[in-house]
């Protein structure tokens, strides 16, 4: 058993290690430019939610962030359902707008 595992260590070492390409991040670098970008869409959608109004604001983070639905959202906020939806289209094609003015989405 002891010589096997002389062996097989013997052969671990005797493996070359994969040198990054020139030119191309590793994967800690790429993991890191990855998490600022999501910071950085974060960041924006939380600025393009600030301009929204209130009513379309608040509808939109019941349905995305609460898991509601229109019908949930309507009796909640105390509106009919038309007006749910409305603000739903309206709030999701300003936050569109926000966001591809910004570079976030195309």
């Amino acid at each position: 058993m002891r010589g096997s595992t002389a062996r097989s260590s013997s052969k671990a070492s005797s493996v070359p290690r994969k040198c990054p390409t020139p030119g191309r991040p590793s994967r800690s670098t790429s993991s890191a430019s990855q998490a600022v970008a999501v910071d950085l869409e974060r960041k924006q959608i939380r600025e393009g939610f600030a301009e929204l109004p209130d009513a379309q604001r608040r509808t939109l983070e019941l349905a995305y962030f609460g898991g509601y639905t229109h019908v949930e959202i309507a009796s909640r906020m105390q509106v009919p359902l038309g007006t749910v939806k409305g603000r739903m289209r309206i709030g999701l094609e300003k936050m569109r707008s926000f966001l591809v003015a910004r570079g976030v989405v195309g």
